[in-house]
């Protein structure tokens, strides 16, 4: 087996549209915003269909990028999102793009000291994420020691 380079900075951006274009790439016909239109409701619609989430709910969405799902979930249902992301660029844009005092994002090492605090979310969301983790085994751990 060869070796493997690992580069998160392929999710260094300098904007909305370059962040979205990352996100979700064009697939056969559809472009990424015709992408980011039809399938970020119906994605919020199955999670929503499969967790109980309220208005006093944290979700821990783990990968956020600029918080695609986070700014439909609050939309939904008032929640409260935890984004997590090792990009400070996504993190950052996250801010811009979600528009919403019931966001916050923050590094997976600030996570850790949040939870060594006594955070706890009440559910989670990693979307298109965990494969693009250096050590997914970690991260996945990561994730559980947020859930109460």
């Amino acid at each position: 087996m060869g070796s493997v380079t690992y580069f998160p900075g392929v999710f260094s951006v300098n904007d909305i549209p370059s962040a979205m274009k990352i996100i979700l790439t064009t697939e056969g016909t559809a472009s990424t915003d015709e992408r980011w239109r039809t399938e970020t409701p119906y994605v919020a619609e199955l999670i929503s269909n499969s967790m109980q989430i309220t208005s006093d709910s944290i979700v821990l969405d783990y990968g956020c990028g600029i918080g695609r799902m986070a700014k439909e979930l609050i939309a939904r249902h008032g929640c409260r999102v935890l984004g997590v992301d090792i990009s400070p660029t996504m993190r950052a844009l996250s801010v811009l793009y979600v528009q919403s005092d019931r966001f916050m994002a923050c590094a997976p090492e600030m996570l850790d000291g949040l939870v060594d605090k006594g955070l706890a979310c009440d559910t989670s969301i990693s979307m298109w994420v965990l494969q693009h983790c250096l050590e997914p085994a970690s991260d996945s751990q990561r994730i559980r020691r947020a859930l109460h």
